[in-house]
């Protein structure tokens, strides 16, 4: 028999800078996909707890404090649900765009963007280190491989995720709309699936 996994995907309009009023409103949307959805897994976009694009707000001091206290009350909200929620993430003197995983009160693996976009609107490179690990992480059973934006796009993410033995790629995202970029994405997408 093969495992389920019932997911709930948060696309919220969180506000830029409001670190504590964004946690607070992925604390709730974990409590609705709970209880309301019966999900097993909530997925929330890119930097989702800092707002998207941060910028230069990534180098306030008091930032990767107000992000820390918010990834810790979250950590204790996700009794019998885990949530992938994208952050900021300071280690040193660099950042990394990442998403953590977090289930039953724990983290259950952190990843970091491999690929960092710098064209169009874009300048991750100004502000993000990038990851160089996967992270195949088990939710219900289902070994997933998180990615963020850009990993996809690349497909190397994608592919050592598989080789690590994921059997389904989770992908958060936070770029801006663009017209007709719906269609590329779809092949980009199909491609990475096959």
């Amino acid at each position: 028999m093969t495992n389920t996994l019932r997911i709930a995907l948060a696309q919220l309009n969180l506000v830029v800078g409001d670190v504590p009023g964004n946690a607070e409103r992925i604390a709730q949307v974990i409590h609705e996909a709970r209880h309301q959805h019966g999900a097993q897994l909530v997925v929330f976009q890119e930097l989702a707890l800092c707002g998207y694009p941060p910028e230069d707000l990534l180098f306030h001091a008091g930032l990767s404090q107000r992000v820390a206290s918010a990834l810790e009350n979250l950590q204790h909200r996700t009794q019998g649900i885990a949530a992938l929620i994208g952050y900021p993430e300071y280690d040193g003197d660099r950042i990394f765009n990442s998403a953590v995983l977090l289930a039953d009160g724990d983290i259950k693996g952190n990843y970091r963007k491999w690929e960092l976009p710098n064209y169009s609107v874009f300048d991750e490179a100004r502000y993000f280190t990038p990851g160089q690990e996967t992270l195949v992480a088990e939710v219900n059973a289902v070994p997933i491989g998180i990615t963020i934006c850009e990993d996809v796009w690349e497909g190397e993410a994608c592919a050592a995720a598989v080789r690590d033995g994921a059997h389904l790629i989770v992908t958060i995202n936070g770029s801006p709309f663009e017209l007709k970029k719906q269609v590329q994405r779809e092949q980009v997408l199909g491609a990475r699936a096959r």
